[in-house]
């Protein structure tokens, strides 16, 4: 595979919005070396600029995905969400609607 082709998949990373669900399949370390190296100067600039961030969201999603995952039982989380599933059933008005603008501007 040429490295020019990966340019846009590794573009993904940087550019993509937040509300992306996946990225596109990225091959070895050398096929992301090469693609990074055909970045214009400017787009490498920003990689360098965003790099942190993106490694962070990467780290943080793998690190949900195993609490997520994870098998082992919760009673004390399972007995809080169902006292606060049990309070939204009585009481809906007390738990305010939020939105995805909310979200983005917490964030």
């Amino acid at each position: 595979m040429a490295a020019g082709s990966q340019v846009p998949q590794i573009a993904w990373w940087i550019f993509a919005p937040r509300v992306a669900k996946s990225p596109p399949h990225i091959g070895t370390v050398d096929e992301i070396t090469a693609a990074i190296k055909g970045l214009s100067r400017k787009d490498r600039e920003e990689l360098i600029a965003r790099l942190p961030e993106v490694l962070l969201e990467i780290h943080g999603y793998a690190k949900w995905e195993r609490i997520i995952h994870d098998p082992r039982p919760r009673p004390a989380l399972e007995k809080l969400l169902d006292e606060v599933e049990a309070d939204f059933e009585q009481h809906p008005q007390n738990f305010q609607e939020t939105s995805d603008e909310e979200f983005e501007r917490n964030s």
